[in-house]
């Protein structure tokens, strides 16, 4: 489950519902959710993430697929199309989908469906869970190994593992420590912590501390980035219960230290936490909001600190990750993201991922100013330390890394080209004008008199680093030819690609092709 900031003051969750497969709910108030809409999907619907750039919501359904779905109008949801893989666990960074299909990891373009890699986990064991904080994704599997995979340009690169001695669930990850959902047993439960911050070194702190025989949850487990976390499941007991416990994490070497337990119907299937309140997909038993901490009257500001890139240089135009550690007595409800004093990001959820577009020279900028302003849920406000750099111009090209359908590559009722780039384009220079779109007709090549030309109607920067070329109606079976003229395509500074950008590719109108329908 997730739940996603749309605009200030107004969340989504959206949820994946079993058989009954994706509902969204206004969660605003949080103590009247209100269903906007259902969505029924085929398969077991297990896991759902949203590249809220594209509005593009990914659901796991299992033996269903991994279902793309249009949630730009959140009272009316509608599929995209499904890969037809088992998926069971998705996380959405970027731009790119990646689902957990038995041992591997796959990989596709969110907004279009298209695949572009396939990974596999160290020793090849199922996937159980997945997470990610900033540009590395985790996973556990069914050995309790957990392993580190960072993002890079041309996909994903394997860092660290680490087997856990309690683990093979679900997990999460909040300022650089994973905490995974041990699974309860017959002597079992609770949950395990690792020490991420160093993906290439993973370091288990601590197994599960819950004492032989003690009845607790075990199957999800959620830090809320303040101290606490919220550890849910069906508590090994006679007779069963089923429990969302509080536990105290300040010290994540202590994995029992228990709080407060609040009763479900039925065991949870996911958690999360958005400005300060639970939300617990519960199967059968709905959506459940828990207010697990009363509102802060205490008066203390929260404490943030940051860092950002080593040195005391930026280049102009480039992607900025700022990494923040925040504490609060009580909880922390939000955290932005300014940049020279004005907000460019609001993250309600823990791990706070943030990051900034420097400004350009051209722009009169010569240095920019990085600061985190926390606020807790009783209001109180507190200011991080200050990152200032110098701004660097920037000579070299944008480079294309990627694309969707992949150059030679394929797609299914192809409507839409995606290409994604090594640094932010300028959006202001996109147009229709600098794009051909060729039916290469019969020979399959250009030339020899049956070629035809494809009316774009749209061309959009969705993301600083992603173009998205749209046609009017899905292709008809054929091969195609995509040439972008370099004078559309440019960077921040001014840049312009060096050459023409040219892909080709086959679009088919086939059931299922390359594990798309």
């Amino acid at each position: 489950m997730l739940v996603s900031a749309v605009t200030e003051g107004n969340h989504l969750a959206f949820l994946a519902t079993g058989s009954s497969g994706l509902a969204i709910v206004n969660v605003s108030q949080f103590t009247a959710p209100r269903v906007l809409s259902q969505l029924t999907l085929t398969g077991d619907s297990s896991d759902v993430d949203v590249d809220s750039v594209s509005n593009v919501a990914v659901i796991a359904a299992n033996d269903g697929g991994l279902h793309f779905i249009d949630v730009s109008d959140s009272a009316r949801p509608n599929r995209i199309r499904t890969a037809d893989i088992l998926a069971s666990q998705v996380e959405a960074i970027d731009g790119v989908a990646y689902a957990a299909a038995g041992g591997q990891i796959v990989a596709y373009e969110a907004l279009t469906g298209d695949l572009l890699n396939t990974f596999n986990v160290p020793d090849g064991a199922n996937i159980t869970g997945m997470t990610h904080e900033g540009g590395i994704l985790y996973t556990m599997d069914a050995n309790r190994n957990l392993s580190a995979f960072e993002v890079g340009d041309t996909g994903l690169v394997a860092r660290g593992s680490v087997q856990l001695t309690h683990g093979g669930g679900q997990i999460s990850v909040t300022n650089g420590i994973v905490y995974a959902a041990a699974r309860p047993g017959f002597n079992q439960g609770g949950f395990a912590t690792a020490d991420v911050t160093n993906p290439s070194n993973l370091v288990e702190l601590s197994a599960s501390d819950v004492p032989g025989g003690i009845a607790v949850p075990g199957d999800v487990v959620v830090a809320n980035g303040s101290g606490l976390a919220l550890l849910g499941g069906l508590a090994a007991s006679f007779p069963p219960a089923t429990a969302i416990d509080v536990m105290d994490v300040r010290d994540p070497a202590n994995t029992a230290n228990f709080v407060t337990r609040f009763n479900l119907p039925v065991p949870p299937q996911g958690i999360a936490i958005a400005s300060g309140i639970g939300y617990v997909a519960d199967g059968t038993g709905g959506l459940q909001v828990i207010n697990y901490v009363g509102f802060d009257t205490q008066g203390q500001a929260p404490t943030a600190t940051i860092t950002g890139p080593a040195g005391g240089n930026l280049q102009e135009g480039s992607i900025v990750p700022i990494r923040v550690s925040v504490t609060d007595d009580v909880q922390v409800r939000n955290v932005e993201l300014l940049m020279n004093g004005q907000i460019v990001v609001n993250d309600v959820s823990a791990p706070f991922d943030l990051s900034a577009i420097a400004p350009t020279l051209a722009n009169g900028a010569a240095t920019v100013a990085f600061q985190v302003r926390a606020t807790d849920t009783g209001g109180n406000v507190g200011l991080s330390n200050t990152l200032t750099y110098n701004l660097t111009s920037d000579i070299t090209p944008p480079v294309l890394i990627g694309s969707g359908p992949t150059d030679d590559g394929a797609g299914f009722r192809v409507d839409t080209v995606t290409l994604r780039f090594n640094e932010p384009i300028d959006a202001s220079r996109l147009s229709v004008d600098g794009v051909t779109l060729t039916n290469l007709g019969a020979n399959s090549r250009l030339g020899g008199g049956d070629d035809s030309n494809i009316t774009v109607t749209e061309i959009e920067s969705p993301s600083p680093r992603r173009v998205v070329i749209h046609t009017e109606q899905p292709f008809g079976e054929s091969r195609y030819q995509l040439t972008v003229n370099p004078s559309i395509l440019a960077d921040l500074a001014g840049n312009s690609v060096a050459a023409p950008v040219a892909i080709t590719f086959t679009s088919f109108d086939a059931e299922v092709v390359n594990g798309i329908a």
